[in-house]
């Protein structure tokens, strides 16, 4: 991963959080932005946490059509909660090239990084032409850390957009105020189940969330209420639940 930090660019864009009579096309007003961090504020679950977290982005960001949190650590990075398995496939194909603005936003030291055009963008030729491929033109990725030390960074939420240029200033600045409130709900879901612990078993429940959104073509929130229902129903922990249908391919 060190190979990142050779890349250098600048990164400069206004941030506008105002909200006028002209932005009637964006997808969220101020009232309804305040209401969507109450409800993530309102979770403790870690899963239902990192869920949320995604069905925000899409929901709140304009020019988002994909979102996901990619986790990194020593052992590599992976992808626990995603609203559509293109996404996934998007985070692999920046660990198999070894660069792109998920990786780079993660372990640099920028906490914001946007591309208008992955076909174009020369930071990540390896990257790029895959994403291209995929149908995603536009990328935008927000730090997530679990304090201010370098070590306490966990990974990155990520958006992606089918067109090029999908994300403006305002949904740049919108989203940074939504990946730091994810941040600090986040961390407190953690320190509920157990610090770093709890981030044990969501590679296995991401894996089986995939299973079953590719499986009955449905996105990650019913993806995972299914894994919840099964898991409330049979009365076992959700990462059982998981284990089994990979291990299985079928829920208990």
């Amino acid at each position: 991963m060190t190979l990142l930090m050779g890349f250098a660019f600048e990164r400069r864009f206004d941030v506008d959080l105002s909200i006028g009579p002209t932005d009637a096309a964006a997808p969220a007003g101020p009232r309804q932005f305040a209401a969507s961090l109450r409800k993530l504020a309102s979770r403790q679950g870690v899963d239902e946490t990192l869920q949320l977290m995604v069905d925000l982005s899409i929901e709140l960001i304009a020019g988002c059509d994909l979102a996901d949190v990619m986790l990194v650590h020593p052992s590599g990075a992976t992808t626990p909660v995603a609203t559509d398995p293109l996404a996934v496939a998007l985070d692999r194909a920046q660990v198999e090239a070894g660069e792109g603005p998920c990786l780079y936003v993660a372990l640099d030291d920028d906490a914001v990084v946007r591309a208008d055009d992955l076909e174009t963008d020369v930071r990540w030729p390896g990257f790029g032409p895959k994403a291209v491929a995929l149908g995603v033109r536009s990328a935008l990725s927000y730090r997530l850390y679990l304090g201010e030390d370098r070590s306490d960074r966990i990974g990155a939420l990520n958006l992606y957009g089918h067109a090029p240029a999908a994300f403006d200033g305002r949904a740049v600045g919108l989203g940074e105020v939504l990946a730091a409130q994810c941040a600090t709900v986040l961390t407190s879901a953690i320190e509920i189940e157990g610090l770093r612990t709890a981030l044990s078993s969501r590679d296995t429940i991401g894996q089986a969330k995939g299973i079953l959104m590719e499986r009955y073509h449905v996105d990650g929130a019913a993806a995972f209420d299914l894994l919840r229902t099964t898991s409330q129903e049979r009365n076992l922990k959700l990462n059982l639940v998981a284990e089994q249908l990979i291990e299985q391919r079928r829920l208990p």
